[in-house]
């Protein structure tokens, strides 16, 4: 019975595989629909599609928003992304299995890396952030400071020891495990989807409006922020403002105040500029053609039915071996 349901897994994964990996390589402009069922055109750059800006532009672009815009899968609608990484988050915690989570893990590590051409390094290096964190949550959990020793003794201080046992690091080991892979789900929906796509497709949830206004408004100041602050540093540097600590640290706190008064001359200069366009208190912006076709709503389902199956698996061996 195990193995007839691992197959049927294997099958619907390589069938979901496919599906998203032929969604991923056709062309934007071959896509079959766009976002309101028309024929998608090609993609054409926008300035709030692209915040970084000035010769700082490259340089000011966070890691996470130049893989977005670079990602294969960017012009995938990005409701359905977002609905496929909530739902495999959900289905990862209910389900509550380590062989659920592995298999999570390891596609949306495909998702992201094969399909949508994210580099291998770049998604490991931004997954090390929270896995340090993890890590450091979880060995406080596995390990106990105790006055008697019991189990598995890790460090003795005078009366005092660090003890663990096989049942706690197996436990351990699963909650990393599927927390991991739930971080692994969001990680797929910013490593693919550019941040003014998730906002607008957010404006189609019961959401303050004014809200949304601020988060974008919010996104896009950082990139300001980082165009000041790289010119000053840059500055700094061409009048040898870091050629010892102590000169590095009055250089520190110079650009700080600087920076606090250029952001706030900036914010003044950016909210002019949207009164002499007529803003008046909702952001509107031109919209891009997003794809969702049916091999990609297929290939969710298909996706979502193998973690079910996988635990439905991995309920059946340990049934039958009791």
């Amino acid at each position: 019975m195990q193995s007839i349901i691992f197959f049927l897994a294997a099958a619907c994964l390589l069938v979901s595989s496919l599906l998203f990996l032929r969604a991923a390589t056709i062309p934007h402009d071959e896509s079959p629909s766009g976002q309101d069922g028309l024929p998608a055109r090609p993609r054409r750059p926008h300035a709030h599609d692209h915040p970084a800006h000035g010769h700082h532009a490259l340089s000011g672009h966070l890691a996470i928003d130049r893989h977005a815009h670079a990602s294969r899968l960017s012009h995938w609608h990005a409701g359905f992304k977002g609905v496929l990484s909530l739902a495999t988050v959900v289905f990862c915690l209910v389900l509550s299995h380590p062989w659920v989570s592995a298999v999570v893990f390891f596609f949306m590590l495909y998702l992201a890396v094969i399909a949508g051409g994210v580099p291998i390094g770049g998604y490991l290096s931004l997954l090390l952030v929270p896995a340090g964190f993890l890590l450091l949550s979880v060995g406080a959990l596995v390990v106990s400071l105790v006055e008697t020793p019991s189990g598995i003794v890790l460090l003795s201080i005078g009366d005092h020891h660090l003890c663990t046992s096989l049942g706690q690091l197996r436990m351990g080991g699963e909650l990393l495990l599927r927390v991991l892979a739930a971080v692994s789900a969001l990680q797929f929906l910013i490593l693919t989807t550019p941040a003014s796509r998730l906002l607008t497709a957010m404006r189609r949830l019961p959401l303050p409006g004014p809200l949304l206004d601020l988060m974008h408004l919010i996104y896009r100041y950082v990139f300001i922020l980082l165009d000041a602050h790289g010119r000053m540093q840059s500055a700094a540097a061409s009048r040898l403002g870091y050629r010892g600590f102590l000169t590095a640290c009055r250089t520190f706190g110079a650009i700080a105040g600087n920076l606090l008064v250029v952001s706030l001359r900036d914010a003044q200069t950016y909210y002019c500029a949207l009164e002499a366009r007529g803003y008046d208190g909702e952001l509107r912006f031109l919209e891009e053609p997003q794809t969702l076709g049916p091999g990609m709503v297929a290939g969710a389902v298909l996706f979502l039915v193998v973690l079910a199956l996988v635990r439905l698996a991995a309920w059946a061996g340990g049934r039958a071996c009791t």
